[in-house]
């Protein structure tokens, strides 16, 4: 081999020795890169997060955990208190006190309305000032009417003594959809969870019935609330 040529040989060893290590290394990256993209194919594409929120057992849960959270328990926008006066009697000076029902609702289609002491009178249902309703002249402490009344609406009761002498309460009779709130509520026999749901929809006498016999101290709370409204 002449001197030239030995001369051109090593010369060209180093730039052929810089292209074969480039190729091995576009060969490696290749190959990791097939070997990727193999396994991406072969794995199982990630599940995704769910987040699950317990659904309540009841649609009343979440008014009655907020009760007892919060330690109250907000009137209806119906509800009004009231003080029904004594009213005494013409003649023989009967002192007459409505006892029920008296600006709560009532579950019943047809409530019993109820008053104290026994007395020669008449009761008389109206609903916007249109009478819908009359007992007659009875003598006794109560009287139920004989057609019922029509649910969602409130109406006026009032007991007569004499022809001059009357006595007048208020109260609601519960919509379709909320005596059936009522009876579900009251299936389940908790007393917390009905004593607070009556009180929601204003049916007064039995919040306070079933709030006095809850075993939770905060329910119990709450019915002395409830007689403040």
């Amino acid at each position: 081999m002449s001197e030239q040529r030995f001369d051109q040989l090593r010369f060209l060893a180093p730039v052929l020795f810089a292209a074969a290590a480039a190729v091995l290394v576009i060969v490696a990256a290749l190959a990791a890169w097939m070997l990727l993209r193999s396994t991406q194919r072969s794995a199982p594409p990630p599940r995704p997060v769910i987040v699950e929120h317990p659904t309540p057992k009841h649609p009343w849960d979440a008014l009655v955990a907020d009760a007892l959270r919060s330690g109250e328990i907000k009137r209806p926008v119906w509800f009004r208190h009231e003080n029904v006066e004594v009213v005494r009697g013409p003649e023989d000076h009967v002192e007459l006190r409505l006892l029920a029902p008296i600006g709560i609702a009532v579950e019943s289609q047809t409530p019993r309305f109820r008053w104290t002491p026994a007395a020669s009178c008449e009761v008389t249902i109206a609903r916007e000032g249109n009478t819908l309703a009359k007992s007659g002249r009875i003598s006794g402490t109560n009287w139920t009417p004989a057609t019922p009344l029509a649910r969602g609406e409130s109406y006026d009761w009032q007991v007569t003594i004499g022809r001059r002498h009357r006595i007048t309460s208020r109260f609601r009779v519960l919509g379709d959809d909320e005596a059936r709130l009522l009876a579900s509520v009251r299936a389940t026999r908790n007393p917390t969870a009905l004593g607070i749901v009556a009180a929601h929809l204003g049916v007064v006498d039995e919040a306070l019935a079933q709030l006095a016999a809850s075993p939770n101290p905060r329910a119990r709370a709450l019915a002395e609330k409830i007689r403040r409204w």
